[in-house]
């Protein structure tokens, strides 16, 4: 697409949109990235914990195979450990059996001694099963389902860390709650959609003064040079004083002012010396006429003058002859 025909103001508003649409599309990348990272960093430490419960699990495994504890002693020991263990404030532990039942869980304890085979979500996956089924098959593993949370009335989307301890056939758990992430995440795209917008302001705003600071100008040379060409040439080129790129064509257009000036001065002289030239030219063919008036008149005076002068001189031969013959007779 050719851009020549394309107004300058237009141009820069292209700018500044293209550059608008490259920030929402790289902080949009952006937020995504952090969501993802984000989630990871919520599935480590919920992985993280789970091991810890399972490093506890096997102190005291270890306690009841030297023969510290009784198996019993040991098995109680763990469990009330694992049920003091907290992170993010309330998020905690459950222990459950590969059957699957309730061996410990500290926020419902009523759960404890239970079948949970039939437990299932709003969407009706069964995930006590769906725990079992991770650790059959990989050993430990993450699995979403939908869990109730304090002070929500409907479940909750929820991720858990699951992983299994074969002495006892016991399955160590802690989730995450997604609706934690997301309102994280909500509060940096917010952060992020503000900073967003005081950017967009402030490009606007120095697009704007940038633009008029350009078009306005441009336009006030170019009708000084429409006045320039219709003969108004007295004022001076405004904007030459400027140090920029227009202040460069303000002082091309004032050169071109001058040079046109110097050409109607050096016109006018051209047309003043013609018309001296002119007028010498009619005074000369005046004096000229005139000269020929006179000699042609003293001309015809003189010639006059000669016909008077040969008639006197043909009248006194006349009289000679006439003098003589007298004479010669007497």
């Amino acid at each position: 697409m050719s851009l020549k025909n394309v107004r300058i103001s237009t141009k820069l508003w292209m700018v500044v949109g293209v550059t608008f649409i490259g920030l929402v599309v790289a902080s949009g990348i952006g937020l995504l990235k952090a969501y993802d990272e984000m989630f990871a960093g919520q599935q480590a430490k919920a992985k993280s914990v789970v091991e810890t419960g399972h490093s506890l699990l096997s102190h005291f495994a270890t306690q009841a195979n030297n023969g510290s504890m009784t198996v019993a002693e040991a098995q109680a020991a763990a469990k009330e450990a694992v049920r003091q263990l907290r992170y993010q404030g309330e998020e905690y532990l459950w222990i459950n059996d590969m059957a699957p039942v309730m061996v410990m869980h500290p926020m419902k304890p009523a759960l404890e001694g239970k079948d949970l085979s039939s437990v299932a979500d709003p969407n009706g996956k069964k995930l006590f099963l769906a725990f079992v089924d991770a650790v059959n098959s990989s050993g430990a593993g993450f699995v979403e389902y939908m869990w109730p949370k304090p002070g929500k009335d409907e479940p909750q989307p929820k991720i858990s860390y699951v992983k299994g301890f074969a002495p006892w056939g016991w399955i160590v758990g802690s989730g995450i709650y997604m609706d934690d992430t997301a309102a994280a995440f909500r509060d940096t795209a917010v952060t992020v959609g503000g900073v967003l917008i005081v950017l967009l302001l402030a490009t606007l705003t120095l697009s704007l003064a940038v633009a008029r600071g350009i078009t306005r100008p441009l336009a006030e040379i170019c009708e000084h040079t429409k006045q320039m060409a219709a003969g108004q040439k007295d004022r001076p080129t405004p904007q030459s004083d400027r140090g920029d790129e227009i202040g460069e064509l303000a002082q091309s257009v004032e050169v071109f002012r001058m040079g046109l000036i110097e050409a109607d001065g050096l016109a006018q002289a051209q047309r003043e010396q013609q018309e001296a030239q002119a007028t010498r030219g009619v005074r000369i063919e005046e004096l000229t006429s005139g000269f020929d008036t006179e000699v042609n008149a003293l001309l015809e005076s003189v010639a006059g003058s000669a016909n008077n002068m040969q008639s006197t001189a043909d009248t006194l031969s006349s009289t000679a002859d006439e003098t003589n013959h007298r004479a010669v007779k007497s």
